[in-house]
């Protein structure tokens, strides 16, 4: 569960992401979203070394559109996972938490990345 972005601990909504070895599920629920529902996006993700900025994850939606950002994994931890995103350098900060059935069971069924809706990756 995302519980930092930028520095910022008041967020306005939740978002929960899920990485696999290959793949990613994110569900937001953020803005206007906040009585709705979550949003589930999914895709591939994949992490790389990198001489320069170390373990980079990157990863496409399920309609091929790559994420806005890139990110280094400054640590992965049984707790805690913390990106850095390469080109604008804001931190995200995910506590290691079980995302709640409901949130997986009604997702809210929008089009892909809609204009008042935009994922957070």
């Amino acid at each position: 569960m995302l519980i930092s972005w930028n520095e910022d601990t008041t967020l306005s909504g939740r978002v929960y992401l899920e990485l696999g070895t290959d793949r990613f599920t994110f569900y937001q629920q953020i803005g206007n979203l906040t009585s709705a529902g979550y949003v589930p996006y999914t895709g591939t993700c994949r992490m790389t070394a990198d001489s320069e900025n170390g373990t980079i994850l990157s990863g496409a939606y399920s309609d091929g559109e790559p994420w806005a950002h890139s990110y280094r994994v400054e640590s992965m931890t049984d707790t805690e996972l913390r990106l850095v995103s390469l080109d604008e350098q804001i931190e995200s900060v995910y506590e290691r938490v079980v995302i709640p059935d409901y949130v997986k069971e009604a997702p809210v069924t929008l089009p892909s990345r809609s204009e008042s809706v935009l994922p957070l990756l």
